[in-house]
């Protein structure tokens, strides 16, 4: 018989303690905020901690008990009646899980259980039906926080995202979005075919104009209750010279570490000297590098390939900036966050140089805002 799977640890409430702090600051103004995270980086276990009620309660006070935090997979989204179902169901199961009163509960059930079946149109109304009865009636937050964002930015139909721009507008200050994404919305909805008839994507994506930030590999202080955790069963345990080596190689991004670990597992009868080599020389390894290197925009690859080559003269100064935003390039003389990355990126072509790019960045440093955060305050 297979064995259950291990229970997720209880995170602590410093985890991501460099963003979460930010990201609330920004919720509590009633602000959307935009996370972007390279693939495999941990943006997934960043929001789902980020919408646990306990964390919520730690941020925001006695004001979390009035916020409804709701999780969704927008990579589900293939048509606009896929948006309002979910939207709308997915409001019906948080309000059980947090434990709302029955009533509110046998009402968002209600609307949930309409939209399943109902066109996209209907869903819609249903779906505005509930934020007026919990936001304008009820006067409660709702923060929805979209995991995989990417592919509903860049597919849904605009006239969709008008509709959650709209909804969006209509309860400002108590409706929220926390998108998570693989690269800027702005470069997301940019890359939209013209459609010069219709509402303008570009509408959505400035709910996000003011608070886009990256999710950066793991702090130490994280990358250690990761490592602890996927070593709970080791003997004898992991060592924390050992430990400290392995944040070196993989910089903290959690799929490379889990790779690490994953590697280490079955060579822990060789001395590092003998590991590090093996690491680098399995394709397998690798895998996790290419796909960082894919989620890099074109000047962001070559400022990493200059840096794996020590060539920082060559450096463009603001794509560096960007690698430092992201926690890809980190030190004094700047260098590469995972010397696994390094290693890989140092095996590719030299990539051209980029065009100017016409859409405005807006990744931001969240610990560069001056305003006080403070859990009493009415948006």
């Amino acid at each position: 018989m297979t064995p259950p799977p291990r229970p997720l640890p209880d995170l602590p409430l410093t985890f991501r303690e460099e963003l979460t702090p930010h990201v609330y600051r920004a919720l509590n103004r009633g602000a959307s905020v935009a996370l972007v995270g390279v693939a495999g980086g941990g943006l997934s276990n960043a929001l789902r901690f980020m919408a646990q009620p306990a964390v919520a309660a730690h941020y925001l006070g006695e004001r979390a008990g009035d916020a409804l935090l709701v999780l969704v997979e927008a990579d589900l989204w293939g048509e606009p009646a896929a948006v309002y179902r979910e939207l709308a169901h997915t409001l019906a199961a948080a309000a059980h899980a947090q434990q709302w009163p029955r009533a509110e509960q046998a009402a968002l059930r209600t609307v949930g259980e309409a939209a399943l079946t109902s066109q996209a149109a209907q869903g819609g109304t249903l779906l505005a039906e509930a934020l007026e009865h919990l936001c304008g009636g009820r006067r409660k937050r709702v923060v929805f926080f979209c995991d995989e964002f990417d592919s509903a930015l860049a597919h849904l139909p605009a006239e969709a995202l008008r509709v959650l721009r709209g909804l969006r507008d209509a309860h400002e200050g108590r409706l929220c979005f926390v998108a998570g994404l693989h690269r800027e919305p702005g470069l997301i909805a940019a890359a939209r075919p013209a459609a010069p008839d219709g509402p303008d994507p570009l509408r959505f994506v400035e709910l996000f104009e003011q608070h886009t930030f990256a999710v950066r590999p793991y702090a130490p202080g994280d990358a250690r209750v990761a490592m602890a955790y996927r070593t709970a069963d080791w003997q004898p345990p992991l060592e924390a010279e050992t430990a400290e080596t392995l944040y070196r190689v993989s910089g903290g991004h959690a799929r490379l570490l889990t790779t690490c670990l994953n590697y280490l597992s079955s060579h822990r009868q060789l001395a590092w000297a003998q590991i590090e080599p093996g690491l680098l020389g399995d394709p397998a390894n690798l895998a996790p590098c290419s796909a960082i290197w894919n989620d890099l925009d074109a000047g962001e690859q070559r400022a990493a390939w200059l840096l794996a080559r020590e060539a920082r003269a060559e450096l463009d100064e603001a794509q560096l900036a960007r690698l430092q935003l992201r926690g890809l390039a980190v030190g004094g003389p700047p260098f590469l966050f995972s010397s696994l990355f390094e290693a890989f990126v140092s095996t590719l072509p030299e990539p051209p140089a980029p065009e100017p790019n016409r859409v405005p960045l807006r990744l931001r440093d969240p610990a560069a805002s001056k305003r006080g955060f403070a859990p009493g305050a009415d948006p």
